[in-house]
């Protein structure tokens, strides 16, 4: 027989677990690695969902800051056939490069 106080502390339990259960992190090594060069921007949303979209001028700002220290990094001019989006998730930040449509550059912070 379950007494009164362990039924009054399931539901709880069992709603929190429940809760808990969604919140698994969107941004993940693994997500990132399934990243391709080549692939189009619906087959990144596909994995990340949509991201934001940047301007040319945010773009700079924030591969520079993605990649400050790497070789190469952040020296690269925006092109007009460049489109640069990026996800935010707590400390996570991926930033992707397309050019024409399709993943030409990758670079993450925080995985």
């Amino acid at each position: 027989m379950i007494s009164r106080s362990s039924a009054f502390w399931a539901l709880p339990t069992v709603v929190l677990a429940a809760t808990l259960g969604g919140c698994e992190p969107k941004l993940t090594t693994e997500k990132f690695a399934q990243l391709k060069t080549g692939m189009t921007i619906d087959e990144v949303f596909a994995i990340l969902g949509p991201g934001e979209k940047q301007t040319e001028g945010q773009a700079g700002a924030v591969a520079a800051g993605m990649m400050m220290g790497l070789p190469g990094g952040g020296g690269k001019k925006a092109e007009s056939d460049r489109e640069f989006f990026t996800w935010k998730e707590d400390r996570v930040e991926i930033g992707i490069t397309f050019e024409k449509g399709k993943l030409v550059d990758k670079v993450q912070r925080g995985l």
